[in-house]
C-alpha cells in the first residue's frame, strides 16, 4: 500500500469515529435546541393522527377543541386553521367539492384551483416517528 493510500484511509477512520462519537451529543443539542425554542415560540405540538393514516385530499381534525384542515396534494402535506381569519368563526368543510367556506362572512376557498376569497392560516405541521403532529400557539388568540 502506497503511503498516500494509507494517510487517506487513515483520514477516512479518523472522521468516522469522529463522527460515530459526537453524532448523537449533537442530535442532542438539536433536539433541546428545538424545545427551547418552541417554548420561547409559545407552540405546544399536538399529536394530529399516525404517519399511516390514508389522508383524502382535504380532512378536517379537531385538536384541543380547534378545527384543524390538513390537505395532500401529490405528497405534500399542509395544515390550516379551520377558523375563519376575517370573523373568527368556523369554517364549513365541503370534501367533495374540496372547498371550504365561512358561512357567517360568505368568504370560500377552493383547494382544488386554489382560488377563492378566504386566506387561510397555515400551521406548522411536523412528521415525528410516531406520526404527524401540528404546532399551535399557548394562547388560542395567536390562531386567529
Amino acid at each position: 500500500m502506497k503511503r498516500e493510500d494509507f494517510f487517506k484511509e487513515m483520514k477516512k477512520g479518523f472522521f468516522n469515529t469522529l463522527k460515530s462519537v459526537y453524532e448523537p451529543f449533537i442530535e442532542e443539542d438539536l433536539e433541546k435546541l428545538e424545545k427551547t425554542t418552541d417554548r420561547i415560540l409559545g407552540v405546544n405540538w399536538s399529536f394530529v393522527c399516525s404517519e399511516y393514516y390514508q389522508f383524502n385530499n382535504i380532512n378536517q381534525f379537531y385538536i384541543s377543541g380547534s378545527p384543524i384542515l390538513i390537505t395532500k396534494e401529490e405528497g405534500n402535506v399542509k395544515a390550516f386553521s379551520g377558523i375563519c381569519p376575517s370573523c373568527s368563526n368556523l369554517l364549513h368543510l365541503s370534501v367533495l367539492y374540496s372547498t371550504c367556506k365561512c358561512l357567517n362572512c360568505g368568504n370560500d376557498y377552493n383547494f382544488q384551483n386554489k382560488i377563492g376569497d378566504l386566506t387561510l392560516v397555515e400551521m406548522p405541521l411536523a412528521l415525528k416517528t410516531d406520526g404527524y403532529y401540528v404546532g399551535q400557539a399557548n394562547n388560542p388568540k395567536h390562531n386567529r
